[in-house]
């Protein structure tokens, strides 16, 4: 479904409509607007697997960099996604109560990138080691969660499956000039 999550009930409405519709749901891929305890726990309760990005403003994001700091960037955790090279690391959470998964990801493309602008950045702004260190640690970072324990290397394919389905909507929308059903007119 596309859209943004203005509030709570949207996934429990879709989810619902969905259901009218004679659709069964497995399997949700969700984007970071919908990471929420209130989504979260009703993904668990419809027993609906899912997976997520983890939004970097949580203190949970935070605390899952800092963990994985000293072990992520190891050939162990070497996955190629394409023609991109990235580090995954798992590690078990608590989502709401519930078992979970965080997948911390570096990619390293992205990290030198960021990390030359970081720096840039940070000379001219006059900021400390420490602040420094803090903010190139998280540098190409991102983080996935699901409901789901996966192999590293059907992570990424599987959450790109979303950004697919992102690029019909935003073709119709931009490219067809589309409008969505309830959007009446002469």
């Amino acid at each position: 479904m596309p859209g943004n999550i203005a509030d709570v009930s949207t996934l429990k409405n879709s989810l619902e409509e969905f259901k009218k519709m004679g659709g069964s749901t497995e399997l949700a891929l969700l984007d970071a607007g919908y990471y929420s305890k209130e989504n979260i726990c009703l993904l668990y309760r419809e027993n609906i697997a899912f997976m997520m990005r983890l939004p970097a403003g949580r203190k949970q994001y935070k605390e899952l960099i800092n963990d994985t700091l000293g072990e992520i960037e190891s050939h162990k955790n070497f996955v190629s996604y394409g023609d991109r090279g990235i580090y995954m690391q798992c590690v078990d959470i608590d989502m709401f109560g519930n078992a979970g998964y965080a997948y911390v990801c570096c990619d390293i493309e992205r990290r030198a990138a960021e990390t030359k602008k970081y720096l840039k950045a940070a000379k001219e702004d006059g900021l400390q080691s420490t602040e420094i260190e803090k903010g190139v640690a998280q540098c190409g970072k991102f983080i996935l969660v699901s409901s789901q324990k996966l192999k590293c290397s059907e992570v990424l394919p599987l959450y790109y499956t979303r950004q697919s389905a992102e690029s019909v909507f935003g073709m119709s929308k931009s490219e067809a000039r589309l409008l969505p059903l309830r959007v009446h007119s002469e």
